[in-house]
């Protein structure tokens, strides 16, 4: 399959390779990444690894709304580390980790002296984990060499995702195109000049 692919695009014209360009395998590679980056660890992904959501009320068992502060910080398994500052009544951390899980990884998540530290990926783990800790959390999170504020971190909105990708895909679409009309027109340029 692949020699009769390569076969068919050296007798391409230059005209015709420009336009296969941009109409083929510039949209063919925007589709493969796309598809591709819904597995662990490829695609193109433009949101950070950790994302931080500030919780704010608590609902009790009998319906009463209590105002309560909290974090709930989902992370992905990539390589890093940051801490965050928690003002914490009760600095105990709830995970998504099961507690064999926890006890390979105790010293990968540790809150000490105010302060939330987190160092992943996490021994024997693949997936996002989610951390939620009562408390209020500082403006920003600290890592190696700078720091992110929460509001940075907060994940959108999926729909505002989804109009940035198709906006996004339309730019590069459009790219390609202009390519292929330019490129032949460059190539005559040089013949009538020459």
């Amino acid at each position: 399959m692949l020699d009769w692919f390569t076969s068919q695009v050296k007798h391409l014209s230059p005209e015709n390779a420009a336009s296969a360009a941009a109409h083929l395998f510039a949209p063919g590679l925007v589709i493969i990444l796309t598809f591709v980056g819904t597995s662990e660890r490829t695609g193109i992904d433009l949101m950070p690894p950790v994302s931080v959501t500030t919780l704010r009320s608590l609902i009790s068992h009998d319906g009463r709304v209590v105002s309560q502060h909290g974090v709930a910080i989902t992370v992905e398994p990539t390589s890093m580390e940051w801490t965050l500052p928690i003002a914490s009544p009760r600095p105990e951390l709830w995970t998504s980790l099961d507690s064999g899980e926890v006890e390979i990884n105790r010293s990968r998540l540790v809150f000490v002296n105010g302060m939330l530290a987190i160092k992943a990926p996490y021994i024997g783990v693949s997936r996002p984990i989610t951390v939620v800790i009562e408390g209020v959390a500082g403006e920003q999170m600290l890592f190696p060499g700078g720091h992110d504020t929460l509001a940075e971190l907060t994940p959108p909105a999926k729909r505002s995702l989804a109009l940035v990708y198709s906006v996004t895909m339309v730019c590069i679409f459009a790219f390609g195109m202009s390519i292929s009309t330019a490129i032949p027109l460059v190539g005559k340029q040089q013949d009538v000049a020459g």
